[in-house]
């Protein structure tokens, strides 16, 4: 086809794997399937959906193809089949200590949880290490000076 004297040729992309315009297509298509489940998208934050299952409240976060989950253990567990259903193939972790986007995360039995990142950074510089062929000796377990934290009480302001 001619546009203002120039060869144009318009494409029907069938297949949107690693263009900028696929993660709001997955985005739409996941969205609208947790949506159909009965899931109301959170006004806050769209990668988190919720809804209530016998008087409880079933939550699911998701970044990409990654998700978290947290609810009554047989709503959840029907959540991922009907998840599964639809896009097969899930790996699933469940139990008090979980990895989520490089996030350490444990349930304490208090109701509490602890989160980190430690495990995440100690691979990073392995990592490295490996990289540059050679292993990191300088510890320290803080990045400041020495300095930092004294306070000098001799000068006034």
């Amino acid at each position: 086809r001619n546009e203002r004297g120039r060869k144009v040729l318009y494409c029907r992309i069938l297949k949107a794997h690693g263009m900028i315009e696929s993660a709001l297509l997955w985005y739409t298509l996941y969205a609208d399937v947790l949506k159909q489940q009965g899931f109301k998208l959170n006004k806050v934050d769209k990668c988190v959906a919720n809804k209530m299952v016998n008087g409880k409240q079933l939550s699911i976060g998701w970044y990409v193809d990654d998700n978290i989950v947290g609810g009554e253990a047989s709503a959840v567990s029907a959540l991922i089949e009907n998840i599964n259903k639809r896009f097969p193939g899930l790996v699933i972790q469940r139990g008090r200590k979980l990895e989520f986007l490089e996030i350490d995360f444990f349930f304490r039995g208090d109701g509490k949880v602890d989160i980190g990142t430690v495990s995440y950074i100690k691979q990073m510089i392995k990592d490295f290490e490996k990289e540059i062929g050679m292993e990191l000796t300088k510890k320290n377990s803080t990045p400041h000076a020495k300095w930092l934290f004294k306070v000098n009480k001799t000068q006034q302001n």
